[in-house]
């Protein structure tokens, strides 16, 4: 085994008394975001802009669902990202897989698969108001969202609605004015069989 095999090898395991400390929360939610592909993050939002596509293949060889429905174009296949733009805070609750892995609610495909779920019994229990400053398509982005959570009268909603905008984005004579809006309501049903 080489040093660095060796290295990467020994990095990679966790004792079980590093889970006995006193920052045992702070690991662990490490490695749940530790499953986030750098590479593929990196390079479908920073290099998009550059025609940079993973493997050599465009947006139309994966595939993107809401709620358990496409969302490609019927035509081409082309994912039309800007349509929910905006929407951070409700979009979160995914599920992703690379490549050919199967995933539970597709068959997988060369460029990966993406399932959001926007039920509001799925998203997390926030009040959120965010404001920020960009250098990009929009200067300034406003977002407000409130999610209830499961009540214990069995229903959820999930409220949430953002605006960006520019009187001119880093290109000169761009203007840009966007509004977002989302609203989820659940209702968990109980059903007693006797």
């Amino acid at each position: 085994m080489t040093p660095i095999a060796k290295a990467d090898a020994e990095s990679s395991v966790l004792l079980n008394e590093e889970f006995q400390t006193d920052d045992e929360g702070q690991r662990i939610s490490s490695l749940l975001t530790a499953s986030n592909d750098l590479f593929e993050r990196t390079a479908t939002f920073n290099f998009n802009v550059a025609r940079f596509k993973i493997r050599g293949l465009g947006s139309e060889y994966g595939t993107m669902y809401l709620n358990g429905m496409p969302v490609e174009d019927l035509e081409d296949g082309y994912i039309s990202w800007s349509t929910w733009g905006g929407l951070n805070d409700v979009m979160r609750v995914n599920n992703n897989s690379s490549s050919l892995e199967p995933p539970f609610f597709d068959f997988g495909a060369l460029t990966g698969s993406n399932y959001i779920d926007l039920l509001a019994s799925s998203q997390w229990k926030q009040t959120r108001v965010s404001f920020a400053e960009s250098n990009r398509t929009y200067r300034h982005r406003a977002m407000v969202t409130h999610s209830s959570g499961m009540m214990e009268n069995g229903w959820a909603y999930s409220l949430s609605a953002s605006r960006r905008w520019a009187e001119e984005g880093y290109i000169e004579g761009t203007f840009y004015d966007s509004y977002s809006a989302f609203i989820s309501v659940d209702k968990k049903l109980m059903i007693n069989i006797s």
